[in-house]
C-alpha cells in the first residue's frame, strides 16, 4: 500500500512538471521591436553628385539688317563701300546750312549736313573722259558717301599741297565712279571748290587690298586719289587712280594798301 502510494506521488509530480513545462513552451515570445517597426530600412550610402546645370550657349549679337524701308540699294552699298578697312570712321556733325542771304553767287559752302541729315554740296568732280560731272561732300561715313563722292578728312583740300583724297560708290545709288578703271595716263580730273577750279591729269590706276591704308598717305605735291571697291559688286579690292595738279586758279591779287601822309604844321613850312 504505501509502495503504491509512492508510485501515485511520483506520477503526480511528472504530470505536474510536464504541465508546467508545456506551458511555458506554448507561450509565444514577444515580437522583437524591429518586427514592430517593420522591414529596416537600408543605411545611407553616399549621397549621388547633383546633375550639372545645363550649359546654355549665347550667340554673339548680329547686326541687323537695314530697314526694309532703306530699299536694296543701301544693302548693296555696305557691299560697295569704298573707304579702306580699318579706318577710322566719325560721323560727319550735323551743322545747319549757311543763310541763303549771306551766300554769294556761284559760291559752294562747306557745310557738313543739313538739319535734315542730308549733306550739303562742298564742291564738283568732273571727269570728262568718262562722262563724270557730280556733286563732292565732306566725310567718308557710308551716309555721305552714298550722295556722292566725298572729301576724305584730314587729307588736304583739292589745290592745296599733299594728297587729297575722294573715296565714292562704284555700283549702288549713282555709282559715279562706275568707269574709273577706264582712265589712261593723261585723263583730266577736275575738282571745282569755294577757292576755284583745279585741274588734274592721271598718273597711275592701281588695284590694291581691301587694307591697304598706303594709297591715302600724304605727299609732298599736290596730289589727287580716288577709289572705288574693286571688282565690281564686291569689296575684297579697291581700285584706285592717282594723279597731280596741272592747273589751278591764280591766287588773289593783293590789295593795295594806301599810306595817309601825316599833315605837316605850320612850322613845317618854314
Amino acid at each position: 500500500m504505501r509502495t503504491r502510494l509512492c508510485l501515485v506521488v511520483a506520477v503526480l509530480t511528472v504530470l505536474g512538471g510536464c504541465s508546467s513545462g508545456s506551458a511555458e513552451l506554448a507561450a509565444p515570445e514577444p515580437p522583437p521591436a524591429s518586427a514592430l517597426a517593420g522591414p529596416e530600412a537600408p543605411e545611407p550610402g553616399p549621397s549621388a553628385p547633383l546633375a550639372a546645370a545645363p550649359v546654355v550657349e549665347v550667340a554673339a549679337p548680329v547686326a541687323p539688317e537695314p530697314p526694309a524701308s532703306a530699299g536694296p540699294a543701301a544693302a548693296a552699298a555696305v557691299e560697295d563701300d569704298p573707304v579702306l578697312e580699318g579706318t577710322a570712321r566719325p560721323a560727319a556733325p550735323v551743322r545747319p546750312a549757311p543763310a541763303a542771304a549771306t551766300a554769294a553767287p556761284g559760291v559752294v559752302h562747306a557745310a557738313s549736313a543739313r538739319p535734315s541729315g542730308k549733306p550739303v554740296p562742298t564742291g564738283r568732280i568732273e571727269i570728262p573722259a568718262i562722262g563724270l560731272n557730280h556733286l563732292t561732300y565732306e566725310g567718308i561715313d557710308l551716309a555721305t558717301i552714298n550722295y556722292g563722292p566725298s572729301h576724305w578728312p584730314g587729307t588736304p583740300l583739292p589745290g592745296q599741297r599733299g594728297n587729297t583724297v575722294f573715296p565714292g560708290h562704284r555700283t549702288t545709288y549713282s555709282r559715279p565712279f562706275w568707269d574709273i578703271d577706264k582712265l589712261a595716263v593723261g585723263h583730266e580730273v577736275i575738282f571745282t571748290t569755294p577757292a576755284g577750279r583745279f585741274t588734274y591729269r592721271v598718273t597711275q590706276t592701281l588695284i590694291v587690298g581691301s587694307r591697304d591704308t598706303w594709297v591715302v598717305n600724304p605727299t609732298p605735291e599736290a596730289t589727287f586719289t580716288i577709289m572705288a571697291c574693286h571688282p565690281k559688286g564686291s569689296a575684297r579690292q579697291r581700285i584706285v587712280v592717282k594723279g597731280t595738279l596741272v592747273a589751278a586758279p591764280p591766287p588773289p591779287r593783293p590789295q593795295p594798301t594806301t599810306t595817309t601822309r601825316p599833315r605837316r604844321g605850320l612850322l613845317g613850312l618854314f
